[in-house]
């Protein structure tokens, strides 16, 4: 067991951080269109209006 533990943990954490950036980038594509993409739309609409307004 503890010849092959370095071995197994770095297995383990590859799999991991395979794991984690997939859920990232899922997270990264619903997450983009909805919080990123529409202030930069809106933010001039609605706070650069009033604010040339004001």
């Amino acid at each position: 067991v503890r010849v092959n533990s370095p071995k197994l943990v770095s297995c383990l954490y590859e799999e991991i951080d395979s794991f984690v950036q997939c859920i990232w980038h899922s997270i990264e594509s619903v997450a983009a269109p909805r919080f990123y993409s529409p202030p930069l739309v809106s933010l001039p609409t609605h706070y650069g209006t009033p604010l040339l307004n004001a």
